[in-house]
């Protein structure tokens, strides 16, 4: 459940602002395929949970 009506619009573009310096940070789908090439992840799930807690 998302508290929108309870976040200021400071907290709400610092909240956007660390989501694009993150993506910009990590490239996802590199480390999902070092994940899936490591002989001791075989088997593992990983599971991404964004900011509001869904799958």
């Amino acid at each position: 459940m998302s508290n929108a009506l309870l976040s200021s619009p400071f907290q709400a573009n610092k909240e956007k602002l660390l989501t694009l310096r993150l993506q910009n940070e990590l490239n996802t789908t590199r480390i999902f395929k070092a994940l899936d090439a490591a002989p001791n992840t075989i088997g593992a799930g990983v599971v991404f949970i964004d900011h509001e807690y869904s799958l």
